[in-house]
């Protein structure tokens, strides 16, 4: 149709691998209300500190419009900050049982491999971990943790947005009321989940 044509070209990537500790987060910063997302606007919004770091997990399904679910970190402070990042998503999908199966295989298979990159941020420019587009009915799950590995403390947001619409002009907006359900808020995860058989 005139629009395209084939087009042949190398790109050059670089890539430096930094060995790290292993990320352990010690809070867990939990969105999922509302649940049914029916508005532009913040659905969560949290700081996460050198000291601690965070695993953020989200949950939302669309109503009737089309909706992209955005996860944003950004750095509020003078100076830049650099954080360590293992996320992974699953969705757009009308069953909840295969986002879940889907999201947790590829969670885990980052985590076992140690699987992570390293982002620098600059005063006030977002990074974009995820961008999603869900329709109605649709919903998306994902988990990400995050350690600050120098400067901070940096800001992590869920959005709601319609497409078309700037995430960036979301940002400072309020928060979202919730639909009663209170899924949401940010708690402490340090030594669950590990036990002992003797």
């Amino acid at each position: 149709d005139g629009r395209y044509f084939d087009q042949n070209g190398t790109t050059m990537v670089t890539v430096q691998n930094t060995e790290l500790p292993p990320l352990q987060p010690s809070l867990l910063m939990y969105d999922d209300d509302p649940e049914h997302v029916t508005a532009d606007g913040v659905l969560f919004r949290g700081t996460v500190t050198d000291a601690q770091p965070v695993r953020l997990y989200y949950y939302h399904d669309d109503t009737d419009d089309p909706r992209q679910l955005v996860v944003v970190l950004q750095n509020p402070n003078d100076a830049p900050a650099s954080v360590q990042l293992t996320d992974a998503s699953a969705g757009p999908n009308m069953d909840v049982m295969t986002v879940g199966q889907s999201l947790s295989k590829r969670f885990l298979a980052a985590k076992s491999a140690q699987e992570s990159v390293v982002v620098d941020l600059p005063q006030n420019q977002p990074y974009l971990v995820t961008n999603l587009t869900m329709t109605s009915r649709q919903l998306i799950a994902g988990t990400a943790d995050v350690r600050i590995l120098s400067g901070g403390p940096v800001q992590v947001t869920v959005l709601a947005v319609t497409p078309g619409v700037d995430p960036q002009t979301l940002l400072s907006g309020p928060v979202l009321p919730g639909d009663g359900h209170r899924r949401t808020g940010v708690f402490s995860i340090a030594g669950i989940g590990n036990d002992r058989l003797t």
